[in-house]
């Protein structure tokens, strides 16, 4: 009976300890996505700026224009690319910002602070609500 609770406890033990090791695997998984994720739409969105501002027309891109919005409809494509210019860059500056600032704090500072782990899941959302809004202004008014 002694051999029997000692294997449990062991067992017990073990998977406490695995437990903890996906939670973990799990968390830097997600730091790993959120990394991809603040990077990719960083440059895609300073690409996108980019070519905009440099051909000064409208092409096919699914970050620059607002939903159910198609290049060929709008009515002032000048304004438009003035109007959506300086947010894109912006978008995609503080994407690339922000991905610096985790990747820096996950692998160099290793900071381990809650207000810190928040921040980085609010900013990047708060910056992707602020485009959002920008993009459906520009719908009211150019399209």
């Amino acid at each position: 009976m002694e051999l029997f609770r000692r294997f449990l406890a062991e067992a017990a033990t073990e998977a406490a300890g695995e437990q903890t090791g996906s939670l973990d695997s799990m968390e830097g998984m997600m730091q790993i996505l959120l990394l991809v994720l603040l990077f990719g739409a960083g440059i895609y969105a300073l690409y996108s700026a980019i070519r905009l501002h440099r051909e000064q027309m409208l092409f096919p891109n699914k970050f620059l224009y607002p939903g159910d919005c198609k290049p060929e409809d709008c009515a002032d494509v000048g304004g438009f690319i003035d109007f959506i210019l300086p947010r894109a860059l912006l978008l995609g500056a503080s994407m690339l910002v922000m991905g610096v600032a985790l990747a820096l704090n996950t692998y160099v500072f290793l900071l381990d602070a809650l207000w810190i782990d928040i921040a980085m899941l609010v900013l990047p959302f708060g910056v992707f609500l602020w485009y959002i809004i920008a993009q459906r202004k520009a719908a009211k008014r150019f399209w």
